[in-house]
């Protein structure tokens, strides 16, 4: 008994990571690597465009042009080393002049021979009405993951956005390979024609279960987010050793290979935020290292949300404030935000961590001042205390105006679904919950009008699971 115990708690921490002992190494066929894929880039009004080739690194070109033009302009091509894997480069192209909300057309050449085309849609006006799909925990090489991505691209969105956990087991290079880019850039070639944008999550940037993917000598290629994403760098946290940010454990030379293929995302691209048509985006990292009680991230955070002029405004998280789910019901640190949420017209608030799709009713949340002993040992814990006020007249249908902040939970984009008795009994919710659905996957799609927000849930055989409206 003694001599197998150490092998049994290897396979639970393999397990715990979400590690199939017969998994095998990605491969691809064909050019590309991973295929063009479509990221809001650094600049304001730009979108980049990145794709990752093996050992053939020369002779490559993106060319693109707005639909109405006749001729096609060269994007400057950046080329940079994934860490973990020299092998492999990552070439990045940044599309300058594209007309805000129109159609434009690209195409990726080798020595003169096109290998890939596809048209997508330039970032929107102010003020124009967009739609967007939102699903996390997604990247799990699931069955689950493969009819998501097959509704989803039905739907034909101009951008997806993920609330954390973007990759299973732990955020790694070898991770997306196999579990992430056959899916949602494979077949469809979704990644290719529609925006995608991600907050990271804690098996992205974090905690994998038991394991720290932070360890770079573990996982020399972990934290692929810094480098396979290209997101704006306008976040509050610059300095690498900030404690707010995810902390680089390993030797020194794969710290700094680390940094180098990130190419000045980390830690910056933690947190951003952008608009879009007639919306704000502000994205931030809910991992426990960061203190969101620190007041110049609060003020950032309330700089952010009061100095935009869109109509409508959106708040992406990975880990949810207010959730039903029995699994990390103790990690509430993201309520320290609320009052800023509620002060500033939050629309909605996505996050996941949870495997199913949750919708509160519009709640206002007031912070416990009380310092009293057993509080302090609660919050420790990450249990934040305070009271609630609900609109209990919203129903999204009749009632169209929400008094406070809507919090949707939409986790269930391919990882293991929740326990369904959650569903099933409605008695075990938490009183801020109006929904609560886990025995299919499932992914948000969102329609942000001048006259209404409204907010569907499509589950993985196209059914609508749940519908409310929003009117200002």
């Amino acid at each position: 008994m003694k001599r197998s115990l150490p092998i049994i708690l290897l396979l639970l921490l393999l397990l715990s990571c979400g590690i199939a002992l017969n998994a095998k190494e990605p491969s691809a066929s064909g050019p590309f690597l991973i295929k063009p894929y479509i990221q809001l880039g650094s600049a304001k009004n730009a979108l980049s465009i990145l794709f990752a080739v093996g050992s053939q690194t020369s002779g490559w070109e993106l060319e693109y042009k707005n639909s109405d033009d006749s001729a096609y302009m060269k994007a400057p091509l950046e080329q940079r080393t994934l860490n973990g894997n020299k092998d492999i480069k990552l070439i990045c192209a940044q599309l300058n002049s594209l007309s805000p909300g129109s159609d434009f057309n690209y195409k990726v050449s080798q020595n003169g021979k096109q290998l890939f085309s596809a048209s997508a849609q330039a970032r929107p006006k102010e003020d124009t009405d967009i739609s967007f799909g939102v699903l996390g925990d997604c990247g799990m090489g699931s069955k689950g993951e493969e009819l998501i991505t097959l509704q989803l691209a039905n739907k034909h969105p101009a951008m997806v956005l993920i609330p954390g956990d973007i990759v299973y087991p732990c955020g790694r290079l070898r991770d997306y390979l196999r579990n992430f880019f056959p899916f949602f850039n494979g077949k469809k070639e979704l990644m290719g024609k529609s925006l995608f944008v991600a907050c990271p999550g804690n098996h992205d940037i974090a905690m994998a279960g038991m394991k720290d993917v932070r360890n770079l000598d573990e996982s020399p290629d972990g934290m692929a987010y810094f480098s396979l994403w290209q997101q704006p760098l306008n976040g509050p946290i610059t300095k690498i050793g900030n404690t707010n940010s995810p902390e680089l454990k390993g030797s020194k030379q794969n710290i700094e290979e680390f940094v180098l293929a990130a190419a000045g995302n980390y830690p910056v691209m933690a947190n951003f935020s952008y608009d879009y048509g007639n919306s704000h985006f502000l994205i931030l990292d809910g991992n426990k290292y960061v203190n969101w009680q620190d007041q110049s991230l609060r003020k950032w955070v309330d700089d952010d949300l009061g100095a935009t002029k869109s109509k409508w405004k959106f708040v992406l998280m990975h880990q949810p404030g207010f959730s039903s789910d029995w699994h990390h019901q103790e990690e509430q640190q993201m309520r320290l935000l609320a009052d800023i949420f509620e002060k500033n017209k939050v629309d909605i608030v996505f996050s996941g961590h949870s495997h199913s799709y949750q919708r509160s009713c519009p709640l206002q949340f007031k912070l416990a001042r009380a310092r009293l002993k057993d509080q302090d040992r609660e919050t420790k814990a990450g249990f934040v205390q305070g009271s609630f006020k609900f609109d209990r007249n919203f129903d999204g249908q009749t009632n169209k105006k929400a008094q406070g902040v809507i919090y949707i939970v939409s986790g269930a984009g391919g990882a293991k679904l929740s326990l369904p008795l959650l569903e099933e009994d409605p008695t075990r919710w938490q009183p801020f919950t109006r929904k609560f659905i886990c025995k299919q996957h499932s992914f948000s799609f969102c329609r942000a009008s001048s006259e209404n927000l409204i907010l569907e849930q499509i589950g993985q055989d196209g059914t609508l699971l749940d519908q409310i409206i929003i009117e200002k």
